[in-house]
């Protein structure tokens, strides 16, 4: 995670910093429907957006909008 063996405390930070935002990404990823395999065609894209729809009562509605958004 840090490219250094005794990392500042500010290079520590900025590292968490960078984790925390790839892990919120990824959040954000799955809750969109997003499967782990790469390459997203129309199919793909379809389901995503299918999947997010048949969880419309299963989430809070930012949450909803927010997958929906993110498939857009």
């Amino acid at each position: 995670m840090v490219a250094a063996a005794h990392p500042t405390i500010w290079k520590l930070i900025d590292a968490l910093r960078d984790e925390a935002t790839l892990a919120e990404q990824k959040i954000d990823a799955r809750r969109a429907g997003q499967n782990i395999r790469r390459g997203t065609n129309y199919r793909l894209h379809a389901k995503r957006i299918l999947n997010t729809v048949e969880q419309y009562n299963a989430m809070p509605r930012a949450d909803f909008l927010r997958s929906l958004a993110h498939n857009l």
